[in-house]
C-alpha cells in the first residue's frame, strides 16, 4: 500500500495503490481536482505520524481507541485525514 498527500484545494491524506486511485478517492470524498493539482507519494512513517497526531484527542478521551488498528483498517475508499474546514 502507498500513501498520498494532496494539499489543495483541501488537505487529504489517502492510502491507495496508485496515484490515480488516490485522486479518485479524493474526488469522490473531498473535492474536485484539476489535473495540475499536486498529489505526492509520502512514506508510511510520515502518514502514520500525521494520522497519530490527528488522533490525539480521541486517544486521550477513549481508552479503547486503537489508532494503529484504525490506520491499518481504513478502507482505501475513505481518506485517512481530511481538511478540518470540511468537518462539520
Amino acid at each position: 500500500m502507498k500513501y498520498w498527500e494532496i494539499q489543495d484545494p483541501y488537505y487529504g491524506l489517502l492510502k491507495a495503490e496508485t496515484e490515480e486511485e488516490a485522486r479518485e478517492t479524493y474526488k469522490n470524498v473531498i473535492s474536485d481536482l484539476d489535473p495540475d493539482d499536486v498529489c505526492v507519494e509520502v512514506s508510511l512513517e510520515y502518514a502514520w505520524a500525521k494520522f497519530l497526531a490527528a488522533c490525539e484527542n480521541e486517544i486521550e478521551s477513549d481508552p479503547n481507541f486503537n489508532p494503529r488498528k484504525a490506520f491499518e483498517e481504513r478502507p482505501t475508499t475513505h481518506p485517512l485525514l481530511i481538511d478540518s474546514e470540511l468537518v462539520y
